[in-house]
C-alpha cells in the first residue's frame, strides 16, 4: 500500500517540498527542492545465498559490484543499486537485468523521473555518512529519504543527464590515457635499469676511460658487513609517542617517506640500540603480498633515532658496493626477481628469510663504474620522475568529476530553459500517482 494513500495533493506537496529557509542553495525558478523520498523508492534486495550462485546467467548485484550469477533475474535492467550493508551508500548503475541481493537496495523512480538523472543525482549525495550502526556499517533508507535534492523539469533532466554523460566519458578517456602513460613510464624505467646493470648504460664512459667491461656476479651475502637482522614487534598500545618506526608502508621505490610522517612508539633504551637505524643501512620488506615482497630502501637523511618493524629486515653493507648502487639494483625488475626467487607462499602473503636475501645475485662492476652508474641513473630517473609527475593528474581529474556533478545540480551547465513548465507540475504528477 502506498505511504501517500488518502492524502490530498496539498498535503503531499507540503511533505515533499523543502521550505525555502532550509534549501541548501538557490536553483532556477522552474526547479524544485524536494526530499529524496518523495521522488524515489529504495527497495530491499532479495536474499540469494552464495550456494545458489553460479558462473553464468544473470549477474548478482552486491553492495559494490557483481558478486556472481544466477539463472533468474529479480529486476529488469537497467537498474540503480545502492549498498545497504558493508559498502553502504555505494551507488552503481547496471545496464543488464540482474538480482540485487539483500545487502543492497534497488532504486525505483516514482512517476515520471529521468532514470539517468536520478542516478547522477544519487552520486552527489554522500549516502555513506548516513550510518546509524556502530557494528556493521549500514544505510537506513528512511535516512536517505530525508535528503534534500533539486529536480528540474523532465526535459532539463534529460539534457543534464546527456551532458554529464558526455563530460564524464571524456574524463574516463583522460583517465585511461594517464594510466597508459604511467604504464609506459614504468616499462621505460625498467628498461633503463636493466641497461644499467648489464653495463650498456656506461659503455661510452668505459670507452672514454679505456676500461674493460668487468661485471662480477656476487652474492649479496658477500657484500654484507652486518645482518640481515629482523626488526622488532610491539603491540598496538605501544604506538603513539616516542621513537620513529619504519614500517612496511613507510617506503617505496628505494625511498623512505618523509620522516615526520612516520608513526612513533614507546621503547626501552636497549631496544633503540638493538634495532636503531643508521644512514646507509638497507631495509628490505620480508613479509607481504607478493607484489610488495622484497621492496627495499636506503636509509638517508636520518635526523633522530628510528627503528624498524618486524616485517622488515636490515643489513649494513661493506665497502665492495656503493649503497646507492645496491638500492637501485634491488629495486629493478631483476633485483626484485632475485629477492623473490625463493619466496615462501601462504594465504594472501609471501615471505623471504635472511638466507634468501644473502643468496641474491648482484651484478657488480668496479667501484668507479658503480659511481658512474648511480650518477647517470639519478640524472635520467629524476627527469623521468618529473615527467611522471606531469602526467599524474588523477587527483585533479577526480576533483573535476565532482565539479561536473556539482554544477549539473546547480544548473550551471548552461542547459536550463526557464520557459519550460515548472518542475512543480512534474512533482504533483509523481505524488498523485503514488497515492
Amino acid at each position: 500500500m502506498s505511504k501517500n494513500k488518502g492524502k490530498s495533493t496539498e498535503e503531499l506537496l507540503q511533505e515533499a517540498l523543502v521550505p525555502e529557509d532550509e534549501q541548501p542553495y538557490k536553483v532556477p525558478e522552474n526547479w524544485m527542492w524536494v526530499t529524496l523520498g518523495s521522488i524515489a523508492e529504495f527497495i530491499y534486495g532479495k536474499s540469494l545465498p552464495a550456494s545458489q550462485r553460479s558462473n553464468e546467467g544473470y549477474p548478482v548485484f552486491g553492495s559494490n559490484g557483481i558478486v556472481g550469477f544466477h539463472d533468474e533475474f529479480l529486476i529488469e535492467g537497467p537498474v540503480i543499486v545502492v549498498g545497504r550493508k558493508g559498502s553502504h551508500g555505494e551507488v552503481s548503475w547496471f545496464e543488464e537485468s540482474g538480482w540485487p541481493i539483500d545487502t543492497t537496495y534497488y532504486v525505483k523512480p516514482l512517476g515520471q523521473l529521468h532514470y539517468r538523472y536520478l542516478y547522477y543525482l544519487l552520486l552527489t549525495i554522500n549516502l555513506k555518512k548516513l550510518n546509524r550502526s556502530t557494528a556493521i556499517p549500514g544505510l537506513n533508507r528512511e535516512d536517505a529519504y530525508k535528503q534534500k535534492v533539486a529536480i528540474p523539469p523532465l526535459s532539463e533532466q534529460k539534457r543534464i543527464a546527456d551532458k554529464v554523460e558526455r563530460l564524464l566519458h571524456k574524463i574516463n578517456q583522460a583517465k585511461q590515457m594517464i594510466e597508459e602513460a604511467k604504464e609506459t613510464f614504468e616499462l621505460r624505467r625498467s628498461a633503463i635499469l636493466d641497461k644499467a646493470f648489464r653495463g650498456e648504460l656506461t659503455a661510452n664512459w668505459r670507452e672514454q676511460k679505456n676500461m674493460n667491461f668487468n661485471l662480477d656476479q656476487k652474492k649479496l651475502g658477500d657484500l654484507i658487513e652486518e645482518g640481515p637482522q629482523n626488526g622488532l614487534y610491539k603491540a598496538k598500545d605501544a604506538y603513539g609517542e616516542g621513537t620513529l618506526i619504519v614500517r612496511i608502508d613507510s617506503f617505496y621505490n628505494g625511498e623512505i617517506k618523509e620522516w615526520e610522517t612516520l608513526k612513533r612508539l614507546q621503547l626501552e633504551e636497549n631496544e633503540i640500540t638493538l634495532y636503531g637505524l643508521n644512514n646507509n643501512d638497507v631495509i628490505i620488506n620480508r613479509v607481504n603480498s607478493i607484489e610488495y615482497l622484497g621492496k627495499s630502501a636506503l636509509v638517508r637523511n636520518l635526523v633522530e633515532p628510528a627503528v624498524f618493524e618486524s616485517n622488515v629486515m636490515r643489513l649494513k653493507i661493506n665497502d665492495k658496493v656503493i649503497p646507492e648502487f645496491l638500492i637501485l639494483y634491488l629495486n629493478s625488475y631483476k633485483g626484485l626477481e632475485e629477492l623473490r626467487k625463493n619466496a615462501k607462499h601462504a594465504v594472501n602473503q609471501a615471505s623471504i628469510n635472511q638466507q634468501d636475501v644473502k643468496n641474491v645475485l648482484v651484478p657488480l662492476p668496479k667501484i668507479e663504474e658503480q659511481i658512474e652508474i648511480v650518477r647517470m641513473l639519478n640524472l635520467i630517473l629524476n627527469k623521468e620522475e618529473k615527467t611522471r609527475n606531469c602526467i599524474d593528474l588523477t587527483e585533479k581529474i577526480n576533483r573535476l568529476e565532482s565539479s561536473i556533478l556539482s554544477k549539473a545540480f546547480r544548473s550551471e551547465l548552461g542547459t536550463n530553459n526557464l520557459n519550460e513548465e515548472s518542475a512543480l507540475e512534474l512533482l504533483k504528477n509523481i505524488l498523485v500517482k503514488d497515492t
